[in-house]
Parts: structure tokens; C-alpha cells; sequence
């Protein structure tokens, strides 16, 4: 079944480098009822101020990204082994 949330149902961080959406539970916003679909469980609207962004952080289960504008660059810490 497909379910429409509006914009502003959606969790919502706001700094002053990124403004980011949350469909899913995701950091501090957690909706019970939002937890995931299947074995998808982000899906993150993110937009990044251009020069500032994340600093190198892991994925655990791999990430899947699409870019819709500018360029994105991701640095991914590997565990050593």
C-alpha cells in the first residue's frame, strides 16, 4: 500500500550547513510507525551547503545515493581487517 505523508510530517534537521528530511525513523526523529519498508531503512533528503558537509563516517549495509544536483562526494571509513 502507498501511503502520502506531507513535507512537514517528515522528521527535519535544520543547521546552518543542512537542511534534511527523514521518511524513515532516522538520528533523533523516531516515528513508530515509519521504521522502514522491507529492507530499506533511509531515506534521507539531504541538502548540503556547498563547501560544508559530513565528515567521513561508515554504512553500515552499504549506501545507495542519488545526487539530483551539484556534486557529492563521499568518504567512507572501511573497517581494517
Amino acid at each position: 500500500m502507498i501511503t502520502t505523508r506531507a513535507a512537514d510530517d517528515r522528521g527535519r534537521t535544520l543547521l546552518d550547513w543542512l537542511d534534511s528530511r527523514y521518511t524513515f525513523s532516522f538520528g533523533d526523529y523516531y516515528d513508530p510507525k515509519q521504521m522502514g519498508y522491507l529492507s530499506l531503512r533511509v531515506i534521507n533528503d539531504d541538502r548540503v551547503t556547498p563547501g560544508a558537509g559530513f565528515g567521513t563516517h561508515g554504512h553500515p549495509g552499504g549506501p545507495v545515493q542519488q545526487n539530483l544536483t551539484g556534486h557529492l562526494y563521499e568518504r567512507e571509513r572501511r573497517p581494517k581487517g
